[in-house]
Order: C-alpha cells, then structure tokens, then sequence
C-alpha cells in the first residue's frame, strides 16, 4: 500500500469518526420499553395500588393471562410479581 493510498484511508477513516461524533445520540428507552428497568409489585402492593381490586379477582386476571406475571422461587410457593406496567395498562384499558 502506498503512502497516498494510506493517506486517503485515514482522511476518509477521519471524516466518518467526525460523522459519528457530530451525530445526535439515541434517545434512551423510556420504562416499559425492551431493555428498560421494570417496576415489579407482589400481589399485596397490586392490591394497595388498585383500590377495590381483592386478591381473588387478581388471581383470575392473571390465570386468565389479562394481567403478565411470574413467579419467583423453585416452588409453587414462590412470590407473584406483576408488572406495573401491566397492571395499569389492563386497567386503563377499561
């Protein structure tokens, strides 16, 4: 490779770092989005969060797949976590 042909990939390896430099960044993802931190609540802070929403009818919601959840620990015995974000959303859709 010649020093001219050197030359050239370097100036040309400068301008796209500029471009890269000068370019606006991604915006970050909201919460919620993929990616994101979520808020996760057990079935009592559901409960404290929605007034008059009983234990039952969040059971049902969430075996009905209206609400997303999942359980944490080995066994059945683990806790319920639900989504804020899930939670709400069902709601809002009312």
């Amino acid at each position: 490779m010649t020093s001219e042909q050197k030359s050239y990939l370097i100036s040309q390896f400068a301008l796209l770092l500029d471009q890269m430099v000068d370019a606006p960044a991604e915006p970050k993802p909201e919460h919620g989005e993929h990616g994101a931190s979520r808020e996760m609540l057990t079935t009592k802070e559901c409960l404290e969060t929605v007034k008059g929403l009983t234990f039952h009818t969040l059971r049902v919601l969430i075996a009905k797949g209206e609400i997303q959840s999942f359980r944490t620990g080995e066994s059945g015995r683990g806790r319920i976590l639900v989504p804020k974000s899930s939670l709400l959303a069902y709601f809002d859709r009312l």
